[in-house]
């Protein structure tokens, strides 16, 4: 009892704010630690430093020392190092020429009225990241992701996402817009497809936050367009859009994979803990990605939170058959498989010890792990399973 009291003791003296000190000494150094020192000017909160900011997206069961000091905080500082060194100038040449040295050519499409559409039907500004040379390339089709920020955020800011890094490797172009409505974002596709070969078959969408609420609407909006889908930072949902449109999801089938935190700023889990949470929202998931048969109830969502013996369930209060544990990146990760009546791996639940409600290490990473290994027929719509 006594070292479990001088042990929350130490715990309670590193929280100030949510924040644990950034400069406590580590056996654990990387070239970017210092960004997590670094002021910059952010909208979550008023010129805070990067190691701030992790703590203003998490709970109070942050340990900050130790996200800071992985694997996993050492991919998030290299994911947000152009955003803290040009948070306002998202167009400087010096960024421009990084990614151009990366192999991914950056784009900018400014609208002088943000409220009114342009000749193509867009609204409001968007960002264009294609692989060096694709517009030249007619004989290749790239795959396209759709990025969508947080709420409140610029559409740039899905630069911190780690997908721009996993695009210059793998040859992805990635549409980063601000207004992310969801016919916005397919009159974006109709325009980027008339200058880029893009791969029709392979179209996806990821979000954090209010970015993948916007990625689960998108997907309603045209049931047969996306192969699938990654929603970042929320619980396991999928909120029913009109009974049509769920329909059509339904029958067409979505692949999703959800990754969240376990020190989210919101509570992401146990699910049904917040409004932004829901059974139902569960309940729909498995729905439109085949897995009926893990619906539950809210009587027994609570019933696994406070009493199940497999650890993802008692964490989560969802519903669960094979749990995996990954160690790559000094997290622990809970790695979930559903498969679906036809055998597929059609949803994927991800969660990740000591992550708080910010896309963050290696989230890109399971992302596209997990969609590159779907596409669509592009004239039956049904989508295809094709694993790499």
């Amino acid at each position: 009892m006594m070292k479990k009291r001088i042990a929350l003791l130490l715990g309670v003296a590193c929280l100030v704010g949510n924040v644990c000190s950034v400069s406590a000494v580590s056996q654990y150094d990387y070239e970017m630690k210092y960004l997590y020192d670094q002021k910059f000017n952010c909208l979550w909160a008023d010129y805070p430093t990067f190691g701030e900011l992790i703590g203003f997206q998490s709970s109070n069961d942050l340990n900050l020392n130790s996200f800071i000091n992985s694997a996993w905080g050492e991919q998030t500082a290299k994911n947000f190092y152009t955003y803290i060194t040009y948070a306002k100038d998202p167009m400087n040449e010096n960024l421009v020429a990084y990614w151009e040295r990366q192999g991914l050519h950056k784009e900018a499409y400014i609208q002088e009225d943000q409220e009114k559409a342009d000749a193509d039907g867009i609204i409001g500004d968007y960002y264009l990241y294609t692989p060096a040379g694709a517009a030249e390339n007619a004989e290749e089709a790239y795959p396209c992701i759709f990025v969508n920020h947080g709420g409140g955020e610029p559409a740039y800011q899905a630069e911190t996402f780690g997908y721009c890094q996993i695009a210059a490797e793998e040859g992805l172009v990635l549409i980063m817009a601000e207004n992310e409505d969801s016919e916005n974002l397919y009159n974006i596709l109709q325009k980027v497809k008339k200058t880029y070969p893009i791969d029709e078959s392979r179209i996806y969408a990821t979000g954090s936050s209010m970015g993948a609420m916007q990625s689960i609407n998108l997907s309603a909006a045209y049931p047969t367009l996306l192969a699938a889908i990654t929603t970042l930072d929320v619980a396991p949902k999928y909120i029913s859009q009109e009974e049509e449109a769920f329909a059509a999801v339904k029958e067409a089938g979505l692949p999703v994979i959800s990754i969240a935190g376990t020190v989210d700023k919101y509570d992401a889990y146990p699910i049904d803990t917040n409004p932004m949470n829901s059974v139902s929202g569960w309940n729909d998931l498995m729905t439109v990605t085949g897995n009926e048969d893990y619906c539950l109830t809210s009587e027994e969502s609570a019933e696994l939170a406070k009493n199940s013996m497999n650890i993802m369930e008692h964490m989560t209060g969802g519903k669960f058959e094979e749990t995996s544990f990954d160690y790559p990146h000094n997290n622990k990760v809970y790695v979930n498989n559903f498969t679906n009546s036809d055998g597929v791996n059609s949803l994927r639940i991800v969660v990740v010890e000591n992550k708080g409600h910010i896309p963050s290490g290696f989230d890109a990473t399971y992302s596209w792990d997990f969609m590159k290994n779907f596409s669509r027929n592009t004239e039956t719509g049904e989508f295809i399973y094709n694993e790499n």
